[in-house]
């Protein structure tokens, strides 16, 4: 088969997979990726530097002006991509103007048309699920053009990760396994040794064990000293940029002016656990499981209230902010957290927000049930047995024990069923770990990181690549 590998900002790993590839007779047309050392080993494939894909540059050696630029029928047919394309360059260019980006947006419209029009390819492939202006893009033409597409969604479950083709459903395979095993009873013993000890962690008593891998490796890496070398980094990088002083301006008056900090402690109050309360936590922005994979609720704030519209008489609602979007992103407003963000939730009737410090486990064993777009927090009430109302697509939206809300009304529809009684037993959470145990495979898409001085995965890179490779190669089999 014709492929297409749009891998983004990964290197020269992505050779292994075209070796493997071209073994099992499929033929790589185009390459999108991190320049690397391997590039010129294949100079029949067209490569493209991921940077310059994303900003609209085309491919080195491709012409842009030989395709039409996109017309009023393609567009239209698009509007939905558009609007998540717009969103999703607020990450990548927050201060363009927007008539800018309209632009860009067109500009990328017309060269990934062009090109998937030229070539044809039969699959295209993408590592994670498409979260970048251009690749999404090129996920929703491939749709539109009737292209084969084959993602992965990581899910920070041990190392494992669902293979699947549409970026808004990761669960086919799951469903089946899960339909297949109706009606048997599993025990942890049953699991495969790393889920097992990820389910024992998450039972245990031990919270920092708990706690996700990648929240760990934020908070060692953007707190404290181990900030001031990052910062010393970026200054020395931008010594002769025209930026500079905009920079240093920006930071001084985001620590001593006003700023997300301050606002939110105006704010704030501590949560009183005696009170029944719905915990929602809001998540890292910008970041692809809100954008796209929170469509129209990547406005944390329209989720909120949709929320609070219809909680239950006497309940309430705590909402926290992310550790990560302060260590990361700083005290400064962003397109993400503007002035007023915090004020604005705080002023809804019957929500509250809770210090940042709060603990996240102790609002879940509290709480009546947790409410996020796709957030960590609703598996892990979960498995804590609280109920969880997802508003996004999240990797385990097929979990029978969640409840799939997009509106006020099955919102309400939620709580109504929680508040008479809704119950999560161990046996029907073993159950679903047990069929995700069976649709996953052992594979970190980004290369394991030494976290801690503790691997997030037992595998070794090879492994990990070959398993990848694996599994593309048997997806594109299916589709023959």
């Amino acid at each position: 088969m014709r492929v297409f590998l749009i891998f983004d900002n990964h290197g020269a790993e992505v050779a292994h997979i075209i070796r493997e590839l071209e073994k099992n007779s499929h033929e790589v047309l185009y390459w999108v990726g991190a320049p690397n050392r391997e590039v010129q080993k294949y100079p029949e494939i067209i490569f493209h530097n991921y940077k310059d894909a994303r900003s609209g540059i085309p491919a080195k050696g491709l012409d842009a002006s030989r395709y039409s630029p996109p017309g009023a029928d393609l567009i239209r047919r698009l509007y939905g991509a558009e609007s998540l394309v717009m969103m999703i360059m607020n990450k990548m260019f927050p201060f363009r103007p927007f008539e800018e980006r309209k632009h860009l947006y067109y500009e990328l419209l017309r060269y990934w048309h062009g090109v998937l029009s030229e070539f044809r390819p039969e699959a295209i492939i993408f590592p994670l699920t498409p979260h970048s202006n251009y690749n999404y893009l090129i996920y929703e033409l491939s749709k539109l053009l009737g292209f084969q597409t084959i993602m992965f969604s990581d899910t920070w479950v041990s190392d494992r990760t669902l293979v699947h083709s549409d970026l808004w459903d990761a669960g086919p395979k799951l469903r089946k396994i899960m339909h297949v095993n109706s009606g048997r009873q599993f025990l942890a013993e049953d699991l495969n040794s790393d889920l097992r000890i990820y389910y024992e962690r998450q039972q245990g008593q031990d919270r920092e064990q708990a706690r996700p891998w990648y929240y760990k490796l934020y908070r060692e890496r953007y707190r404290g000293l181990n900030l001031f070398p990052r910062r010393l980094k970026i200054l020395f990088r931008n010594l002769l940029s025209p930026q500079l002083l905009a920079m240093l301006y920006g930071f001084f008056a985001s620590r001593f002016g006003r700023n997300t900090w301050k606002e939110h402690r105006k704010f704030q109050i501590k949560p009183d656990y005696s009170r029944k309360f719905v915990y929602i936590p809001l998540q890292y922005q910008p970041e692809r499981t809100t954008t796209p994979h929170g469509e129209i609720f990547a406005d944390l704030i329209l989720m909120v209230e949709t929320v609070a519209a219809v909680l239950p008489e006497g309940w309430v609602a705590y909402v926290k902010e992310h550790p990560t979007q302060w260590w990361k992103q700083g005290r400064r407003y962003s397109p993400f957290r503007y002035p007023g963000y915090y004020e604005k939730i705080a002023r809804i009737p019957k929500v509250f927000l809770v210090p940042i410090e709060t603990d996240s486990y102790e609002l879940i064993n509290n709480c009546q049930a947790v409410a996020t777009v796709t957030g960590t927090p609703g598996w892990e009430a979960i498995l804590r047995r609280k109920p969880a109302v997802i508003f996004g697509y999240p990797w385990y939206r097929d979990c029978p024990l969640a409840f799939k809300a997009e509106d006020a009304v099955s919102c309400r529809a939620a709580f109504e069923k929680i508040r008479n009684g809704f119950r999560i037993e161990e046996r029907q959470v073993l159950n679903f770990l047990k069929s995700f145990d069976e649709a996953t495979i052992r594979c970190y898409v980004d290369d394991p990181l030494n976290t801690l001085n503790t691997r997030v995965s037992e595998l070794t890179t090879e492994q990990r690549l070959n398993n990848l490779a694996k599994s593309i190669i048997s997806e594109l089999y299916v589709s023959r």
